[in-house]
């Protein structure tokens, strides 16, 4: 995949085995660019153009961004819809336990409204796993010790649950070690998921990372 943006002649380079880094330098110009991208995310006007092997991409349908991770939610609408939607299909297998189910859900209710003073009730189920994962208050657990594990899970949860192929961090490295930064490489390669870090300033460059920088005069360096 490739992010273009014209405005620098920049084109990210985005590989499921080597994370993309991309420095600006500047603070007005990292503001810009990150609001820019960020309308392009929610939908409104397109600055960026995302592609693979030449096919337009739209940016909110493959890709998730994350300004900041503390208040990431594991549960937010889009990702459990795609756990449901998951679940569904294994489900869909299970037919001989949906049936045996369906029956005495039905049989509890009609027990119930046998004792019910009064005869005219009815009721109509229709079995619906999804239903049912919500009854139960199916969702993921957030219990989480450190940032690192969370983060772990947030990137199993976009590629396997969400079938994302890129996500992008917003001055990850602020918040992350050198070993910790390593170990999200590790699991979005094994995930096969693209990572895209954006930074306001440079670290020590990691040999496994694309790096893009754009300088204080607005000259792109890639190394």
């Amino acid at each position: 995949m490739k992010l273009t943006y014209a405005k620098y002649n920049l084109v990210i380079e985005l590989s499921e085995s080597k994370p993309s880094v991309l420095i600006i330098e500047n603070p007005q110009n990292m503001a810009e660019f990150m609001q820019e991208l960020y309308n392009q995310y929610c939908g409104l006007i397109e600055k960026f153009v995302l592609s693979e092997e030449d096919k337009i991409l739209k940016l909110n349908k493959i890709a998730d961004m994350v300004i900041e991770p503390y208040s990431l939610d594991l549960n937010r609408k889009n990702i459990i819809n795609g756990l449901y939607s998951y679940m569904n299909d294994i489900a869909n297998d299970c037919i001989e336990e949906s049936e045996v189910l369906n029956t005495n859900i039905q049989l509890v209710i009609d027990k119930i409204t046998d004792n019910v003073p009064y005869n005219n009730i009815t009721h109509q189920f229709d079995f619906n796993w999804t239903d049912m994962f919500k009854l139960y208050g199916v969702k993921i657990d957030s219990d989480y010790q450190t940032i690192i594990e969370k983060l772990v899970e947030y990137i199993k949860i976009c590629s396997f649950i969400c079938k994302y192929k890129l996500i992008i961090f917003v001055n990850l490295k602020t918040y992350l070690s050198d070993e910790e930064i390593e170990e999200l490489y590790k699991i979005s390669n094994y995930c096969k998921i693209s990572l895209l870090l954006i930074e306001s300033r440079e670290k020590d460059w990691n040999g496994d990372e694309m790096e893009y920088i754009i300088d204080k005069d607005q000259c792109l360096i890639v190394k």
